[in-house]
């Protein structure tokens, strides 16, 4: 603490031992006064109220990325706990990240009784592809009977 800050009429009434003290407070301590106490009371902080340089970085280092599915896992999780990350992979695999965003805020703002049924609803419909089959090729001309080489 300042020692002009000290020497003000406000921190008058404290006694010299008690003006020492203020004087040399470590960083996190503090001094309370009561009206049920005759005496100031200094306090210590268990943490400091700031801190100084790279400590909050190291100390609480930023949360890692997180994928699309678990973030819905974790936004759906409070409305059905039954729901898996392994269904919600499933769920929206063939889907845009826009699409899964849009679904899982529809369902937020739903909030229905059968969160997983009206989760997978709310995605269009996707055909299953199926394979084009080959029409068979009829000859111009056919083949003699006894031909050795055809087949």
């Amino acid at each position: 603490m300042d020692p002009d800050e000290l020497s003000t009429p406000g921190y008058a009434v404290l006694s010299p031992a008690t003006r020492t003290k203020l004087a040399t407070l470590e960083k996190g301590q503090l001094m309370i006064r009561h009206p049920h106490f005759t005496q100031p009371i200094f306090v210590r902080f268990p943490r400091p109220a700031v801190m100084q340089g790279r400590q909050g970085a190291e100390r609480y280092p930023q949360a890692g990325e997180v994928s699309l599915d678990a973030a819905v896992l974790r936004a759906l999780r409070p409305l059905d706990p039954t729901i898996t990350l392994p269904w919600v992979q499933e769920i929206t695999a063939l889907y845009t990240e826009d699409e899964v965003i849009k679904a899982r805020n529809a369902t937020l703002l739903a909030r229905p009784e059968n969160v997983k049924a009206y989760f997978a609803a709310q995605f269009r419909k996707v055909l299953p592809g199926q394979p084009a089959s080959r029409p068979m090729a009829v000859s111009i001309k056919s083949a003699p009977e006894n031909d050795p080489y055809g087949f």
